[in-house]
Parts: C-alpha cells; sequence; structure tokens
C-alpha cells in the first residue's frame, strides 16, 4: 500500500506494513538538481580514476561496490548527508519515532544491475531510498523499474513491487524486512539511501553516525570495536 505525499496516514501505515511510500519528499527542483550532481559526479570520477589521479577505491566515490559490482557509489557525499539532516524531521513525522541519523549512500544504477534481497545492518533500522532520475530509453516502452518489499520480515517470502518517480520515496525498517531489485533494463537510474536509527531501538545510539564522530566522514571513522570489522556501507 502506498502512501501519499502528505504526513497524516504514514504513521498507522509504517506500523502495519514496515514501509510506507512517499510521493514528492523533496521538489522537483531539488530533485533535478541532485539527480544531475550524481550524474556529473560520476563522470568527473571516472575520468579521474582513468587518469591516474584517483584510486578506484577513494573516498569519493567509485565503482567498487561488493553489494552490486561495477555500480558508481559514494558513501556520505556531503550533499546527501546534508539532505539525510534535512529530511530527519519529516521522516520522524512520517514513522512516529525519534531518530539519529547513521549514513547515507548513492548509487548509480545501469543496465543488467542486480540488488540482491538482502536486509540491512545494525545503521540501518529505518531506511529510505529516494529516487533522484532515471534514463530508460533502453528499456522496453513502458518501463518501470521496482523496488520489491517483504512486509513480514520471512525469509524468502514473495515480495510487493514498489515504483518510485524522481522525488518518491520509501521508508522502511531496513533490518526486519526483506527488500530487493530485479535486473535493471535501463541506462541508468540514480538512487540515494538515508538511514537513521530508532533512538529508542535495539541499536539506538550506538550506532548514530555510522560510528564515526560526525556526518560527512569516510567510512575508516568508523569505531572498529563497535563494528568489529569494516562493514559494506552500501545498504
Amino acid at each position: 500500500m502506498d502512501g501519499s505525499n502528505t504526513v497524516t496516514n504514514t504513521v498507522q501505515l509504517f506500523k502495519e506494513n514496515n514501509y510506507v511510500v512517499i510521493r514528492n519528499i523533496i521538489p522537483d527542483a531539488l530533485t533535478q538538481h541532485l539527480y544531475n550532481y550524481t550524474i556529473l559526479k560520476r563522470r568527473a570520477i571516472q575520468t579521474m580514476i582513468l587518469r591516474g589521479r584517483l584510486a578506484p577505491d577513494n573516498w569519493l566515490g567509485g565503482f567498487t561496490s561488493d553489494q552490486v559490482p561495477d555500480a558508481f557509489g559514494c558513501y556520505a557525499d556531503f550533499a546527501m548527508e546534508t539532505l539525510m539532516q534535512d529530511l530527519q524531521g519529516k521522516i520522524e513525522e512520517i514513522t512516529g519515532l525519534k531518530l539519529c541519523p547513521t549514513y547515507t549512500f548513492s548509487r548509480i544504477y545501469t543496465e543488467g544491475d542486480i540488488l540482491e534481497r538482502h536486509k540491512d545492518r545494525p545503521s540501518c533500522e529505518i531506511s529510505s531510498t529516494l529516487c533522484l532520475g532515471y534514463d530508460y530509453s533502453t528499456a522496453p516502452e513502458g518501463y518501470e523499474w521496482g523496488m520489491f518489499v517483504e512486509k513480514s520480515g520471512e525469509l524468502g517470502k514473495e515480495g510487493k513491487e514498489v515504483h518510485l518517480n524522481p522525488g518518491d520515496a520509501i521508508v522502511y525498517r531496513g533490518c526486519e524486512i526483506e527488500h530487493w531489485r530485479e535486473e535493471f533494463l535501463g541506462a541508468h537510474q540514480s538512487q540515494v539511501f538515508l538511514h537513521y536509527n530508532d533512538i529508542n531501538g535495539p541499536s539506538g545510539k550506538t550506532y548514530m553516525y555510522d560510528t564515526k564522530p560526525h556526518l560527512g566522514l569516510p567510512a575508516e571513522f568508523q569505531k572498529q570495536g563497535v563494528l568489529g570489522v569494516k562493514m559494506p556501507a552500501p545498504k
């Protein structure tokens, strides 16, 4: 069941389904700006890597994700971390929970990419994925690329497909429900993941800022005593 672009009924929907869809969570102009930003950043970083000015696994972004190999991604991008802060109050209204921010990850999917079925790590109790834009020119007419969610949390059960337009987001319990995407047929799609924790939840403040001193820092600043080992950033 989808939510609306208001927050009047979302708390109950989120409680019942463990997810809720919010239409136009950010204005069109901001959506377009962030979409253009991610596309330009991918191009610039790809050029710098190819010319030897950046390492493939640099902290500004790259193409080394274990979860979606060869997809461009960036952990804790400054613009996206700021967006996460700006939207925190709205996500709290949507869920009815008091939250603390953990981290962001932006990704550009390209043709053939698949997001395997999974649940998220402890820094992702309350997650959202926001569609910034896409190019479906290589896909069949009328194509839409959905995200699947399985609200019960039971492994292997059939999921519900949710479609997001630019500016739309799905807010979900990332550690509790399985979510995934099937093979992408378009040219590219830009998404940003905004992750929060419930202050009163099982991980609470332990994973605030993804165990880093503050937002905007790369993963090397994580407290290894809390996470144990380096965890893959994107979820």
